[in-house]
């Protein structure tokens, strides 16, 4: 996996080269947008608790002379799922970690818990896109892009245990003892497992870039294509019965739609309210985020 991802940074630096070279002089440096964006996204599953969401990307827009263009950026994200898995148990718990079960006499706990589990995907996006002009309509232009990819990920996932009811049992004839398997010495109210995975992205896509009033922009892209290791929807059980992600080796399809509407404050600043979705196909859940931040225009400031 590692040859891999250093092939995937190799063709990044390669596309933005070949362009440098060959296209990067016709464009017009008046039209390049830079993005420097600080925001905030919610993660509505967290008592909208929000998280932090930086961007930096350079647009080199297509002209009247030259129908290429190049997205090339890099984004920290956060994104929320709806992988929620609650669960319960009926667990045998010793009332101390260091007690032994082993005559008549002797007690433990059983008890009726709640396991409430849930991920959180937090990435950091090195991207290139070469862009294609295929049309014009009005204030908008249309693209087919090119996305090369190389995305970092964490994926932690927490359990939260809850005792819903306890009851204390007592060895006696009647009741056997246990198995030392079926006890549990000291039972956590929370567990978590974190799992970092870096991924290469290779698609095609549209992009659509409409200057909609007063240099309020919108930026609209949908991408599809292949990735070349992925991780699992849903936590599943490891060899220690906590929850994880899995993750596989593996290629798989995947879709990204990304937006953003800019809405200008000034001459050097916008609002910017954007949306991440990411998935895999088949039947993945998607990730998704929404956040809202402010961006400081850059090619504004040095004009």
């Amino acid at each position: 996996m590692k040859t891999k991802l250093f092939l995937i940074m190799l063709t990044l630096f390669s596309v933005i080269i070949s362009f440098g070279q060959e296209s990067i002089y016709k464009f017009d440096s008046k039209k390049v947008r830079f993005t420097y964006l600080n925001g905030v996204n919610f993660d509505f599953n967290n008592n909208n608790k929000t998280n932090y969401v930086g961007h930096f990307n350079v647009f080199f827009p297509a002209n009247d002379t030259n129908d290429w263009g190049l997205n090339i950026g890099m984004l920290k994200i956060n994104y929320i799922t709806r992988d929620s898995i609650v669960t319960t148990k009926i667990e045998n718990v010793l009332k101390k970690p260091l007690d032994v079960v082993a005559q008549n006499g002797d007690t433990y706990n059983q008890e009726y818990n709640r396991y409430a589990t849930q991920t959180k995907v937090s990435s950091f996006s090195l991207y290139v896109q070469p862009m294609r002009l295929i049309g014009k309509k009005g204030a908008a232009n249309f693209y087919i892009h090119g996305h090369l990819e190389l995305l970092a990920s964490k994926f932690e996932t927490n359990t939260k245990i809850k005792t819903l009811q306890t009851k204390e049992i007592t060895i006696s004839n009647g009741i056997p003892i246990p198995a030392e398997s079926d006890l549990i010495r000291l039972l956590p109210s929370e567990s978590t497992k974190t799992v970092n995975l870096d991924s290469g992205y290779f698609g095609l896509g549209t992009t659509v870039d409409f200057n909609v009033i007063n240099n309020c922009n919108l930026f609209l892209q949908g991408t599809a294509g292949w990735v070349l290791n992925y991780a699992d929807s849903y936590p599943s059980l490891d060899n220690e019965g906590n929850y994880t992600i899995a993750t596989s080796e593996k290629s798989q399809k995947f879709y990204l739609i990304r937006s953003y509407f800019q809405y200008n404050t000034s001459k050097a600043t916008q609002v910017m309210l954007g949306t991440d979705i990411r998935g895999n196909f088949p039947k993945q859940s998607p990730y998704y985020s929404i956040y809202i931040g402010l961006n400081v225009g850059l090619d504004q400031i040095f004009k």
